[in-house]
């Protein structure tokens, strides 16, 4: 079911909000999405649109009773939509409907949407960018899983540095909603975080013209994609990541070296430079648990590392807490091996997910004891320099894909 009380039928700027039970905070997403699009795009036609994917609460009703000046649509899939994919295939279509030029998504939740953000996210599509990426001053600890797992993948995969993948936000051309709409993977992939994966890798592989928006420091209470204790969502984000290199497995094979991604700062307020402090794990707790999965996966171990990898874990594996230490070379290997099997294998993919959590505890573990007495400056350039090692292992990756 569609409501559009103004009976839109062309907007060159979409503002889309996927939501879900989120009553407490879309009016006033609404409102901020209003007061961002007339202050700096007023020039422009605009429209606001909501998918809701099986509110129980009133959601839907609330985001039209906000008081907009822009006006606003209301979409509400009849059949069900079962996941956050599937909103935002809605969403695409809606914006290819309307023939929008500048696509921006943020969820209702977001504490960090300002008009300012709006701004900053959509200026870059007016210029010449096609997909802009949110780039935040985070806490070293804040987002591990994306400090550890997704940016040194993705970058060096698909050889960009775009720091943020899994934020949450973004901003993208009618081109590539266009793109999006077409391309299988976003219902079967994204539930959650994996299908902003999906979008980043997508436009990566496509040679979409990228930027990155600098907006300061994310604000306090800002949702953040740790992924330790949640195994959902690291087992999302990690199927997303595997699926997209069999998808891809063409253009990622010729990629060698990565290259920096614009940065778009163009006015408005200064930012705020210091981060907040995320709720941040027990690193001796992890290690355990990292240990505690050695007897429960050596089978299916010994079926998927080299004989290498397996004893350089064993040796982590009985070292003591104090000296952690999972280096790059050989978690960038963890991974490659990891990559392989799932993709030779669909009889072993979910133990083998399964089993890629355990270890990334201990990377996790390895990566708080590393940076404990670093800022979280020095902590960023740690992870730059993780990801050079990963860049320099993907001949071995390239080797284990094709059989060698």
């Amino acid at each position: 079911m569609e409501i559009n009380p103004e009976q839109i039928k062309k907007a060159d700027i979409v503002f889309c909000i996927p939501s879900r039970n989120l009553a407490g905070s879309i009016f006033r997403t609404a409102e901020i999405a209003s007061i961002g699009l007339v202050n700096y795009f007023g020039h422009l036609n605009s429209v606001i649109v909501n998918c809701d994917w099986g509110s129980t609460d009133r959601t839907p009703d609330l985001f039209l009773e906000a008081p907009t000046e822009v006006p606003k649509i209301s979409l509400r899939p009849e059949g069900g939509i079962t996941n956050r994919g599937d909103c935002f295939r809605e969403l695409f279509r809606k914006a290819l409907d309307l023939g929008a030029t500048a696509v921006l998504v943020a969820g209702a939740a977001s504490r960090n949407l300002t008009p300012d953000w709006i701004h900053q996210m959509g200026a870059p599509l007016l210029d010449s960018f096609e997909y802009v990426s949110p780039l935040y001053v985070r806490h070293k600890y804040d987002g591990l899983v994306n400090n550890n797992l997704v940016y040194p993948m993705t970058r060096a995969l698909y050889g960009r540095r775009i720091r943020q993948p899994i934020a949450g936000e973004s901003a993208f051309s009618g081109r590539l909603a266009e793109l999006f709409q077409k391309c299988n993977g976003c219902d079967r992939d994204g539930m959650g975080p994996g299908v902003d994966l999906w979008m980043a890798t997508l436009a990566l592989s496509r040679n979409a013209a990228c930027c990155q928006a600098f907006l300061g420091c994310p604000k306090p209470g800002s949702s953040s994609v740790n992924g330790v204790y949640s195994e959902s969502l690291f087992r999302e984000l990690v199927e997303t990541m595997f699926n997209l290199m069999i998808d891809n497995e063409s253009f990622w094979e010729r990629v060698k070296w990565s290259r920096p991604t614009a940065v778009w700062r163009n006015g408005g307020s200064r930012p705020e430079l210091t981060p907040p402090e995320p709720k941040v794990e027990d690193p001796d707790e992890l290690f355990d648990r990292f240990r505690e999965a050695f007897p429960l996966y050596a089978e299916l171990w010994r079926k998927v590392f080299k004989e290498d990898v397996r004893r350089e874990l064993d040796h982590i594996r009985d070292s003591p807490k104090s000296h952690v230490e999972f280096p790059a070379n050989l978690w960038a290997r963890v991974l490659f091996d990891s990559a392989v099997a799932y993709r030779q294998s669909t009889e072993i993919r979910d133990e083998l997910v399964a089993s890629l959590r355990f270890l990334y505890f201990g990377k996790a573990s390895s990566y708080m004891k590393q940076t404990d007495r670093m800022t979280s400056a020095q902590a960023e350039l740690f992870v730059e320099q993780e990801c050079d090692v990963f860049e320099e292992v993907k001949s071995y990756l390239i080797r284990r894909w094709k059989g060698d």
